[in-house]
């Protein structure tokens, strides 16, 4: 979905049962990204950190090394081999020479920690599953609680990472870009995890970092040779932090049974063991780019199942929880219902007491690090408290139980599956709209589902995903876009308010992706003219749209139909006629609109059925 509004941070589309690892648009608080590296392999990192680099952030070592249960430890642990590493770095050696006996030494601390928590392994030795050593970091954490031995580890295990790298400033750019791919892949793999440590050596200059889901900031650079002590408290401190200091999602838990989580219904009557499931959607990228979402099955009297949803709210949101609570009260058919919520946590929590400058763009220079931050007196920094507006968007994770379960509109079984999913989808909107006074504003092919097994009088395709439903109780905000950008309304593309015509204007969107898509597919065919709805501007994503669908491009697009789908063609024509000849009349011409709208779908369905 996208949301363009004064925040111009990225967020990716929402889901409930389908797994995307690209969307044809983004949840977001919209910023055009300048394709700035030719280099495809970084794209993904680029667009997704950049502006969202803090450097020399202050209180980084107080809050994240200093006064810990562990940190005596770690001193003494520094202080028992410093002097041997020390030797080392003050050879007349290469600097990879000094690299490989500098981290060979620091395994010592394998053998000194603790056992049986966390454990160190080198890249070159222990290459991550499915990578080489050159894609794999120099050294990773990862935990050996709790867990069978693996010959071999995967993202999903890695704990910290640390990168080791010449010292050569011309190639600074990519060892940084490099260094943070592998901060995403951690996060990929384990989406619902809040913090990541590490740290990055080029040449005998360190930088421990921290990633999390508003973006990744920096100590100060120090020196090996001149903080040798320094560096390895932080290298057994990762080793001996917990799964809270490391950023593991400690709300979900483990146990003999496999994943699960404890959340309290939303009268407030039971908490409930949810076991999770698969993981139906996830998003990439380190800062939030979209919920990630299991099937679960309750545990209490009533079973059954439920769609669990992590999400990362940000401030110009509505808890969503709000929104169906509103539903249920008014008695809304066709739409998602609420089993429980939780907040969890915020990034103004986790960056509590870190002084925070200006981010700074991807790809980073080395000659800043090497120079060093300029002093605290000629800064403003941002001190995260509850008296100073932090410089980066506030965001809460949470969680939210929802039912009943559904599968992706992608996913029909038949045709008639499909039209009748189609014709309870309109029917739920118009419930949502008229009985709930809520505006959807973000129907798209990831926010409608087709029900499983749906009882008598349940409806056969509902709603989802109310992250961008405004309540009609409240205005909407000026020049506000909402939506997932190939489906949007050509009036939301131009900055109009948005209206209950353009959901239904979305709505046929969806009918025209679905039948154009590959069954099950996400994405469109190369070339199709589908690309042009949702890459580039608003203004160009608008005018591609209108040329296709008001314009004489209209049967060029049907003629894209999938084989097996030529049937739907008639409905589309219909359809557009629907939307685009009859003049908009507002709320007094809602019950004859969404009446049509129906018709036209039932009309379509009773052709199926004679075919049959």
């Amino acid at each position: 979905m996208d949301v363009e509004t004064p925040r111009s941070d990225d967020k990716a589309e929402t889901g409930h049962i389908a797994s995307s690892t690209s969307s044809p648009g983004k949840t977001t608080v919209h910023k055009e990204v300048e394709r700035e590296d030719p280099d495809s392999k970084y794209q993904p990192t680029l667009r997704n950190l950049n502006g969202h680099i803090f450097r020399n952030v202050r209180g980084f070592s107080e809050k994240y090394f200093e006064g810990k249960p562990w940190s005596p430890l770690a001193e003494q642990l520094a202080k028992d081999i410093g002097t041997a590493v020390s030797s080392i770095l003050f050879d007349d050696v290469l600097v990879q020479n000094v690299l490989d006996l500098f981290l060979g030494q620091s395994l010592v601390f394998e053998y000194k920690l603790p056992p049986g928590r966390s454990q160190y392994r080198r890249g070159n030795s222990h290459p991550l599953s499915g990578f080489d050593e050159l894609d794999t970091p120099t050294l990773y954490l990862v935990h050996t609680s709790s867990q069978t031995p693996k010959a071999q580890h995967e993202w999903a295990d890695v704990q910290a990472i640390g990168q080791c790298d010449t010292d050569d400033p011309a190639d600074y750019r990519r060892q940084m870009l490099h260094f943070c791919t592998y901060a995403w892949r951690v996060f990929n793999n384990q989406p619902t995890r809040r913090v990541l440590h590490g740290f990055h050596i080029s040449g005998l200059l360190v930088t421990l970092w921290v990633f999390d889901r508003a973006g990744a900031y920096s100590c100060v650079p120090f020196h090996i040779r001149t903080e040798p002590r320094r560096f390895l408290v932080a290298v057994a401190g990762y080793a001996m932090m917990s799964d809270e200091e490391l950023g593991v999602d400690t709300f979900i838990q483990n146990d003999r049974e496999g994943k699960y989580i404890m959340l309290t219904s939303k009268d407030d009557s039971i908490c409930e063991r949810l076991n999770l499931r698969e993981r139906v959607r996830s998003h990439p990228g380190v800062v939030y780019s979209g919920p990630t979402c299991y099937r679960a099955e309750r545990t209490g009297p009533d079973a059954g199942q439920v769609v669990v949803k992590f999400t990362w709210r940000t401030e110009a949101e509505s808890p969503e929880e709000d929104i169906l609570r509103k539903i249920a009260e008014r008695k809304v058919w066709g739409v998602v219902q609420l089993f429980g919520n939780q907040d969890i946590t915020s990034i103004c929590d986790l960056h509590a007491g870190l002084s925070f400058e200006s981010a700074v763009p991807l790809p980073l220079d080395r000659r800043s690090d090497i120079e060093g931050p300029p002093p605290a007196s000629a800064t403003k920094g941002t001190t995260i408290s509850s008296n100073a507006e932090p410089s980066f968007p506030d965001l809460t994770f949470c969680c939210i139980a929802v039912h009943p379960v559904g599968r992706p509109i992608e996913a029909y079984s038949s045709i008639s599956e499909l039209l009748c999913a189609f014709i309870d989808i309109i029917r739920g909107h118009r419930s949502l709209y008229q009985n709930g006074r809520i505006l959807h504003q973000d129907v798209s092919p990831g926010n409608i589902m087709i029900t499983d097994r749906p009882a008598a009088g349940a409806p056969r395709g509902f709603l989802i995903d109310l992250d961008a439903a405004r309540s009609l109780e409240a205005s909407p905000a000026t020049g506000e876009r909402k939506g997932t950008r190939a489906f949007m309304a050509l009036g939301v593309l131009d900055a109009k308010p948005h209206t209950y015509r353009h959901d239904m204007e979305s709505l046929f969107y969806c009918l025209i992706w679905v039948a154009v898509c590959p069954k099950n597919g996400k994405m469109p065919p190369g070339g199709s003219r589908l690309w042009g709805w949702f890459q580039g501007g608003f203004a160009e994503c608008a005018e591609r749209k209108r040329s296709d669908i008001v314009g004489d491009g209209f049967e060029g697009v049907l003629n894209e139909f999938a084989e097996g789908l030529g049937g739907l063609k008639g409905l589309a024509r219909e359809l557009r006629t629907l939307l685009f000849t009859r003049e908009d009349a507002g709320d007094e011409d809602a019950d004859a609109f969404y009446d049509e709208m129906e018709a036209a779908f039932g009309r379509a369905l009773l052709g199926v059925r004679e075919k049959i």
